[in-house]
């Protein structure tokens, strides 16, 4: 079969494709930068002639920047992963991100199809871990009597302010190895914990949990509220957590699910699954691009839209 009669994947003879490419003729892009861009994208064998005209356009705004920065216009020159990403960071600098994003697809297509191009591997993505599942109401039930059964006032004090900051206010790991019994306040109508740390807030209290963390706060005083007497000391949440006496029907406690009941809790008061349901969106990830300029809401305000007022 001739290469006239070679059709592509998508059924479309190539010498249709092969005919578009060879009268594509961008504004602004020099002889030398054209002859490039063509030769390039003819032997990645775009499937159809929209896809080869989107390979040229990027083929050719990569040549027309490499005449500029004096550049060889071969392949293994331009097509190279560390000039293309350089291409994308300074040739394309005032294009919006999404058109870098399909430049730089549409380039490493073309790229691919040259063997004497170096290529890398692509880096495996590393999944964000999947998000834990929160308590139902019967095992923070349990673990709340679990927590008044321990056997030293001192242990039941720790674990029941563990519970409450964790279920109340959704504070992790980092969060409570910095929280002292002085950081629980009663302010602007409801319960608050000043985090100190890395990532310093103030946070209410859900109003379910404010009696418990009150008499937590009050017995830890100066103290850290989850034991121990050194900022640097070993992780406090699993030491705690291993020490714990009795509670043999319930799954072992974590912190992020703790935290993860206190995010559900309170995304369902704000309604954030109906927003992303109305907006067509499956991630909330997209919604930060969308909120203010991060001016300091006032405080009572937001003690009642987390529901924490007492």
């Amino acid at each position: 079969m001739s290469d006239g009669q070679e059709c592509s994947e998508l059924g479309i003879p190539y010498a249709v494709i092969t005919d578009a490419i060879a009268r594509y003729r961008p504004p602004g892009v020099s002889a030398q930068a054209l002859v490039f861009a063509q030769q390039a994208v003819a032997v990645a064998r775009p499937p159809s002639v929209p896809r080869a005209r989107a390979l040229l356009w990027s083929s050719a705004r990569l040549a027309a920047w490499g005449e500029v920065v004096a550049l060889e216009l071969v392949p293994a020159v331009l097509l190279h992963p560390s000039v293309l990403e350089r291409f994308l960071s300074t040739g394309l600098e005032t294009a919006s991100p999404t058109l870098r994003r399909t430049a730089r697809s549409n380039l490493r297509v073309v790229a691919r199809a040259h063997p004497d191009v170096v290529h890398h591997p692509d880096p495996v993505v590393i999944r964000r871990d999947n998000p834990k599942t929160p308590y139902d109401q019967r095992a923070i039930d349990g673990y709340f009597v679990l927590a008044a059964h321990q056997p030293t006032a001192a242990r039941r004090g720790r674990l029941t302010a563990l519970l409450c900051l964790g279920l109340g206010a959704g504070l992790d790991g980092v969060d409570l190895r910095h929280t002292k019994g002085c950081h629980v306040v009663e302010r602007s109508g409801g319960v608050l914990v000043d985090v100190a740390g890395p990532r310093a807030r103030t946070v209410p209290v859900l109003t379910a949990y404010h009696d418990r963390l009150l008499e937590a706060a009050a017995n830890a005083g100066e103290r850290f509220i989850c034991g121990g007497e050194m900022l640097g000391r070993k992780n406090v949440t699993t030491n705690l957590v291993g020490k714990l006496a009795g509670g043999t029907d319930l799954p072992r406690l974590e912190v992020a699910r703790l935290r993860a009941t206190w995010l559900a809790e309170v995304a369902d008061r704000f309604g954030i699954g109906v927003l992303l349901g109305v907006a067509g969106l499956r991630r909330s990830s997209r919604l930060s691009d969308f909120v203010g300029s991060g001016e300091a809401l006032d405080e009572a305000l937001v003690v009642s839209l987390c529901g924490g007022a007492r």
